[in-house]
Order: structure tokens, then C-alpha cells, then sequence
């Protein structure tokens, strides 16, 4: 009889474990921070699932990727890819499918890749100015700068660091400056182009939701309707198990850099 409550106990401890370890994990999932900052499946204020929700509402077609490769079967000119503050290394038969995707006609928008590593791929990189004496990130505001090709007026985009973009692509132009600062760059190459970002904030949802950029957003996507979300580089996979539910692994020996 003791044998018998003591097996129950043991079920019992193993059952609350169990049920606990669920909903902690669950809460981390509602809440967003078990994915890397501005992934689009977060959905705190430092994820970026209401840009990417705001446009499926306007009926593009927005999908995620989660294997080193650009999807087949896609047309570039109407496709823009989002790269947001990737972790991971971009391998060289990644940037060539991504040179080919620009060539022919397909649009780009890199922000802050950590390393400069894919940066220095587009031969372009991120210099960074010194911190505040805090040790706190400064805000700024950047201003639009003047150019006839582009419309900002009345917008602006909060700049969460001082940061600035150094380009020595032949194709390149400067589309928002933040004080002294190079904060987006355009770099055009064949009947496509990449759109270099320092800052990833501006597209944040909490950017978003408190003073979205509604022009300069509009530019960005250029009227395309199909639209490539790269998680992969997040650090993020999607496996599918006995459930058949897609759950997030990061890729925790994946070298960083």
C-alpha cells in the first residue's frame, strides 16, 4: 500500500513539474522574449509582428524563411526580403543567391547585422560613436534628409544609438541622415537594390505603434506584394514533431560572427 502512494506521489510531483515547466514556457511565448529581438514573431514592443501583420491585412503575401536559401519559384521584382538584425553568418552561396535575387530585380532591406560581416558584403559598414558616459543608449531623432527622388516631410524615425553608415559601393545614396550621421543607405545593383539600415527600431512595434513612418514604409515596399521574412539568420528553425506544430530552436552551435 505504501509502494502504491508513493509511486501516486512520485506521478503526482512529475505531473506538476510538468504542467509548470508548461505554462512558464507558454507565458515566455505569449510574451514574446523566447525569440531574438525584432524577430516577427515576437509580439512585445522590441519584435516586429505588426509591420509584417499590417501587411498581409493590405494582402501581400508574407512569408517566413527558415532554411539557409531564398525560396524558388519567386519573382524579384515583385519580392522585398527583410533581413533584421541577423545573428548568424550569411554563407557565400547565400550572398550570391541574394546578389542574383538583386540583379534581377528583387529588393533587399539589410538593418544592423552586429558584425558588419554581411555589411562588408555590400561594402558597406556600420561605424559606431562612442556611448553615452552612462553607459545608457542615447535617443535621437533623425531627420529626413533633402532629396528630390524622396518625400518624408512631416515624418521622422527615433534612432535608438548613434550610428552611422560608411558605403563604398559605387551605386550607393544617403535616404535618412540623423544629424551628421548616415543612418539608410540605397545601393543599387542590376534592376534591383538593397536598403542598408543602421537602426532596426524604426520598424519595431513599439516604433510602430507610438510614430509610424507611414511614407517612408510605403517607399520601402515599392508597391511589391511578396514579401520574405528571414528568420533563419535569427538563430530560429521550425521543426516539425509528432504534433506537427512548428516550435522555435535556436541554434545554439551555430559560430555567431
Amino acid at each position: 500500500m505504501r509502494k502504491k502512494f508513493s509511486l501516486l506521489l512520485i506521478g503526482l510531483l512529475i505531473f506538476l513539474f510538468g504542467f509548470s515547466a508548461y505554462k512558464i514556457m507558454y507565458q515566455r511565448f505569449k510574451k514574446g522574449d523566447v525569440y531574438p529581438r525584432y524577430s516577427s514573431l515576437r509580439h512585445d514592443p522590441m519584435g516586429t509582428s505588426i509591420f509584417f501583420s499590417s501587411l498581409e491585412k493590405m494582402g501581400c503575401q508574407v512569408r517566413i524563411l527558415k532554411e539557409d536559401e531564398i525560396p524558388e519559384h519567386i519573382h524579384p521584382r515583385d519580392t522585398i526580403m527583410f533581413i533584421l538584425y541577423p545573428a548568424f553568418h550569411f554563407d557565400q552561396e547565400m550572398k550570391n543567391a541574394m546578389i542574383s535575387f538583386i540583379l534581377d530585380g528583387g529588393r533587399i532591406v539589410l538593418t544592423d547585422d552586429r558584425s558588419n560581416s554581411l555589411m562588408n558584403f555590400f561594402e558597406t559598414r556600420i561605424e559606431r560613436i562612442r556611448s553615452d558616459p552612462n553607459g545608457k543608449e542615447r535617443e535621437t531623432i533623425s531627420e529626413a534628409f533633402p532629396d528630390d527622388m524622396f518625400d518624408f516631410s512631416g515624418e521622422k524615425v527615433k534612432v535608438m544609438n548613434q550610428s552611422g553608415l560608411i558605403s563604398d559601393w559605387s551605386r550607393s545614396q544617403i535616404v535618412y541622415k540623423g544629424g551628421d550621421q548616415n543612418i539608410i543607405l540605397l545601393l543599387n545593383h542590376g534592376k534591383g537594390d538593397i536598403i542598408i539600415s543602421s537602426e532596426t527600431y524604426f520598424i519595431s512595434n513599439e516604433s510602430m505603434a507610438k510614430h509610424p513612418p507611414v511614407t517612408f514604409l510605403t517607399w520601402i515596399m515599392d508597391g511589391r506584394k511578396e514579401v520574405i521574412v528571414d528568420e533563419y539568420h535569427h538563430g530560429i528553425t521550425f521543426e516539425k514533431g509528432i504534433s506537427f506544430l512548428p516550435l522555435p530552436f535556436p541554434r545554439i552551435f551555430h559560430p555567431i560572427f
